[in-house]
């Protein structure tokens, strides 16, 4: 990791963080590319970029079109949690 994206990543809030790390994680898992995502989700690659260098967090309406293009759930595309917990 370069300076410069330490940098940035100090300045991201925790949420932020959390999602860009998560995202990353399910584009890994699934083996897909950023411009894989934004065809199968009807956004542009920039976006997506974005989205991965947690230089932005999606909208709502963004995060429905991932999780549809992704065909995965919300709670998994934000990495909810929605085991109880005894």
């Amino acid at each position: 990791m370069t300076d410069e994206t330490t940098k940035k990543n100090r300045l991201l809030l925790p949420e932020a963080r959390a999602f860009q790390a998560h995202f990353k994680a399910i584009l890994l898992k699934k083996g897909i590319s950023q411009a894989d995502v934004a065809r199968l989700s009807g956004i542009t690659e920039p976006m997506v970029s974005h989205f991965i260098s947690g230089s932005r967090r999606p909208d709502f309406s963004t995060l429905l079109k991932l999780a549809k293009g992704l065909e995965i759930s919300l709670d998994e595309l934000t990495g909810i949690d929605r085991e109880k917990k005894d």
